[in-house]
Formats: structure tokens, C-alpha cells, sequence
């Protein structure tokens, strides 16, 4: 992990790894990590961001990576995708439907770091065209799946069986 973590930065001299939520479990051994590999100036640790500032967070970033060993329906995904970021997910829970074939994935039950740093890069180093005509894509894809047509049809199909079973 480390490993990963120094080639990245490495790889991209301005990149800057910002940390935001609450401490959790195990932030201890994440904060002893960034100073063992002498990154301080490198990773940002500004703590729960409140709702009326995330807009501002999603526009400065140039990845949102959204590594989750669980996930509800990812509101944070779709608002980082709203602001123009690709976003790199788990494949568990709901992130899989939202995202589908819309976005790279990075499975933690594997625990590739590699992974995740890799996708990183590959959206750190696309061009602007390429970029800006896969978040059209995966606006277009998710608007289509989550319209209200789509989801009426969605419901009433899972009310039909359940009022069948």
C-alpha cells in the first residue's frame, strides 16, 4: 500500500490526497503511515465536511475515490459525478447498481490498493475530451436508469411479486 502511495505521488508531483469524514476506526495507524513515508505536506486530513461545503470540495478535486467496504445508495457518488468527477467505487452494495458499466471499480474485499491507485492515474492522466464525454455518458446512463418512468416501473414490478408471493 505504501508502495502504491509513493509511485503515485511520484508519478504526479502536484497531487494532493484529501482525506475527508470523521476519524474512524484504525486513523491512528493511517495518520503514523502518512508520516512514516514523510507525505504530511502531501495528504489533507480537514475532517467532516458539512453538506453546504461539499460542492466546493467535488469541483476542486480531480478524483473522487469512494472506497467502501459497504454502501447505502452512494448519494456522494452521484454528487461527485454531478460536478464533473469520475468516481472510482467499490463493486458492493448499491455503488454497483448506480454505477454499472459507468465507472472503474476497485474491490476491497481483495484489498488492491495497486487497483485503486492504478484507475487514479489513468483519470489523473485523460484527456479533457475523453473525460468530459465519459461524465456525459455516465450522467446519460444514470438519469435513464434512476428516471421517474424507470423507477415507477421498478416498483410496481417489485409490488406485483410481492403481492403474488
Amino acid at each position: 500500500r505504501s508502495a502504491s502511495l509513493r509511485g503515485l505521488s511520484s508519478q504526479i508531483s502536484n497531487l494532493h490526497l484529501v482525506l475527508a469524514g470523521a476519524k474512524g476506526w484504525l486513523y491512528h495507524e493511517l495518520f503514523a503511515l502518512v508520516q512514516e513515508l514523510n507525505l504530511t505536506d502531501k495528504v489533507i486530513f480537514p475532517g467532516f465536511v458539512p453538506a453546504d461545503e461539499l460542492v466546493l470540495w467535488y469541483n476542486a478535486s480531480a478524483v473522487f475515490a469512494y472506497p467502501s467496504s459497504y454502501e447505502g445508495f452512494g448519494i456522494p457518488v452521484v454528487e461527485a459525478l454531478a460536478c464533473g468527477n469520475l468516481p472510482i467505487v467499490t463493486d458492493v452494495g448499491e455503488t454497483r447498481r448506480i454505477a454499472a458499466e459507468a465507472f472503474s471499480y476497485y474491490v476491497p474485499r481483495d484489498f488492491d490498493v495497486d487497483a485503486l491507485f492504478s484507475h487514479c492515474l489513468t483519470i489523473l492522466t485523460m484527456g479533457d475530451d475523453e473525460r468530459v464525454a465519459k461524465v456525459a455518458s455516465a450522467r446519460t446512463m444514470l438519469s435513464e436508469r434512476f428516471s421517474i418512468d424507470s423507477m415507477a416501473s421498478y416498483y410496481t414490478e417489485l409490488y406485483a411479486a410481492l403481492a403474488a408471493a
